[in-house]
């Protein structure tokens, strides 16, 4: 597991995008861009170099925005919402109440971000 993550540092520090989701299961390889930009900040506050740890995490939440975007690109508001309540998404109190609230407001917002080809962050959910 060492190598794949020395494999994703390097080819984050290359920028190519492909080559970051190489070596990781699961990933969603239509998303690519999204874990290259993402896992690139990180890296760069750890003076280019990711660990073990903080890589699982950022790979935990990022599959799971990742998820959370497909739903919200289909409209598919049931897979939506099962995105969205899934433990290792990590949200906590996320009130079915307000289940359509959260897809339309985010669905709104992901047409705002895709007119410059970006989803929708962890920091926007």
């Amino acid at each position: 597991m060492l190598q794949a993550v020395r494999w994703v540092n390097k080819a984050i520090q290359r920028g190519v995008d492909v080559d970051t989701v190489k070596e990781l299961r699961p990933v969603y390889p239509f998303a690519a861009t999204v874990y290259q930009q993402e896992l690139a900040v990180p890296q760069r506050q750890q003076q280019g170099e990711l660990f073990q740890e903080e890589f699982f995490v950022a790979m935990e939440m990022l599959s799971a925005i990742v998820l959370i975007n497909r739903n919200l690109e289909a409209r598919d508001a049931c897979g939506f919402w099962n995105s969205l309540t899934n433990p290792i998404t990590g949200l906590a109190e996320v009130e079915g109440e307000n289940a359509q609230c959260y897809f339309d407001a985010l669905v709104k917002l992901r047409q705002v971000h895709g007119v410059d080809g970006t989803f929708p962050s962890w920091n926007d959910l």
